[in-house]
């Protein structure tokens, strides 16, 4: 093997660290290096071997980027965080009738139960529910009303879901960590 270039990991990897199969993988999948033939991790020293050169620079970006982890798993990070931060809106309840309501799975439960027997004669209207922080309540008036609420309970999390959905899309779809951080999850 012919030594191309030697790094030193703590100043010229971003990260200071080196997955080696993952950053093998990128500059084999970059072609910077012509007949690349693979990288050595000696403590702090990160040596590339190959024929040449193609793109000297570009090679130095891709070992300055290295973040230590693939893709497929920093994706999979991204797309946490927009799990989670589906969960906090999701928590955070949805509005009917000027009136804050829990979405907790508790509630969910309950809405869909009342909803489903909605006009079963033996449901007595009005019925009480509180609001999310035990402050206030409403009273459903009667079925329409019931599924009214049951509407936009249901209508609420569907989008929370759906504008997830369309962010893990992107996330998806993006060839690189630059892709992925370009994903902002502003809801």
């Amino acid at each position: 093997m012919a030594l191309l270039k030697t790094y030193t990991i703590s100043t010229d990897v971003t990260e200071g660290v080196v997955t080696a199969p993952v950053l093998h993988n990128e500059i084999e999948d970059s072609t910077n290096v012509n007949s690349f033939e693979g990288i050595e991790v000696d403590g702090d020293s990160l040596h590339v071997y190959g024929a040449s050169f193609s793109n000297e620079s570009a090679l130095d970006a891709l070992v300055l980027a290295h973040g230590g982890v693939s893709l497929s798993e920093y994706k999979q990070t991204k797309t946490d965080a927009i799990d989670d931060r589906s969960e906090e809106l999701i928590l955070a309840g949805y509005t009917y009738a000027s009136k804050q309501f829990s979405l907790s799975s508790n509630a969910q439960t309950n809405i869909l139960a009342m909803d489903t027997n909605r006009v079963d004669p033996a449901i007595t209207y009005p019925i009480t529910f509180n609001t999310i922080d035990d402050q206030d309540t409403y009273d459903v008036a009667n079925a329409t009303d019931m599924h009214g609420m049951f509407l936009t309970a249901l209508g609420t999390k569907k989008a929370i879901l759906d504008s997830g959905t369309a962010l893990k899309n992107s996330v998806r779809a993006a060839v690189d960590k630059a892709g992925v951080d370009a994903v902002v999850d502003n809801r």
